[in-house]
């Protein structure tokens, strides 16, 4: 997990998502979606993956920019 400063909090993985609609517009869209994330941190000593998920995030974000 990193900061929008650049700051390394660790490394996590997600281990369950869950979602909620809630208050909808009359076509039946949500006008509301709620979210809990359940997260794990890892061994801190398994670095060599943090260079993935870089990668992997600075793929993301090219994306949507």
């Amino acid at each position: 997990m990193i900061e929008g400063t650049g700051r390394i909090m660790g490394l996590w993985v997600i281990e369950s998502i869950s979602e909620t609609r809630t208050i909808f517009f009359r076509d039946g869209a949500a006008r509301r979606i709620e979210f809990t994330l359940s997260l794990k941190r890892i061994d801190d000593s398994r670095t060599d993956l943090l260079g993935a998920g870089i990668a992997s995030a600075n793929g993301i974000l090219r994306s949507i920019l």
